[in-house]
């Protein structure tokens, strides 16, 4: 572990590894919508669906190029807030930087809904009443806030173990949708969300 100075003169502990720092960023770029999202826009549109994630992944590797283009000319922390400060000055700076901490406040409640999604077909007490996701719901926020806010070691381990599970659940999807769509009867391919959603 090493220490750096901050600006004020205090050490700064680096506490988290090279692997956690990239699974947080994959895992902030993959999150859990994906499990419903693909189910629902292939509902919508059908197989034309696959050109919509085709065109959003050629814009979020264009961002990410971008970016790391950026992060190699100008080594800057803060740099989702510090570009547009550098390029469009300071009003720019300052509203992209509320607008990521209104994004990053809202994330333990939108991820506290997706885990609850993904529950509530397995467990039959949830579907009873509104009130039984709540219950379930703030606990599981305070979690996520209490991992974020009071361990940063914690926070990158805990990231990095939920990114590896995000990363290894679409192609077990696709190889299970292949197998119960191409290998199984028709019919059982009526159904797009994969049965470990349903």
């Amino acid at each position: 572990m090493s220490t750096e100075n901050g600006s004020d003169g205090s050490q700064l502990r680096r506490e988290v590894r090279r692997i956690d720092l990239i699974m947080i960023a994959l895992g902030s770029i993959v999150g859990v919508g994906w499990l419903f999202a693909t189910g629902r826009a292939a509902n919508m549109a059908g197989p034309a669906s696959l050109i919509s994630w085709v065109i959003g992944g050629i814009a979020a590797l264009s961002i990410a190029l971008v970016y790391a283009e950026l992060g190699s000319l100008l080594p800057e922390a803060g740099a989702t807030v510090r570009y547009p400060h550098f390029s469009h000055g300071s009003l720019a700076g300052f509203s992209i930087g509320w607008a990521q901490w209104v994004s990053f406040a809202a994330t333990p409640a939108a991820e506290s809904r997706e885990v609850i999604n993904f529950l509530t077909p397995h467990w039959n007490w949830m579907n009873s009443h509104k009130t039984h996701e709540a219950l379930f719901a703030i606990p599981l926020i305070l979690v996520f806030v209490a991992i974020n806010a009071f361990a940063v070691k914690i926070f990158a381990r805990v990231t990095t173990m939920a990114t590896i599970v995000k990363l290894i659940l679409p192609p077990v999807t696709i190889v299970e949708r292949f197998d119960v769509c191409v290998l199984g009867p028709q019919a059982a391919c009526a159904s797009v969300e994969p049965s470990f959603v349903s």
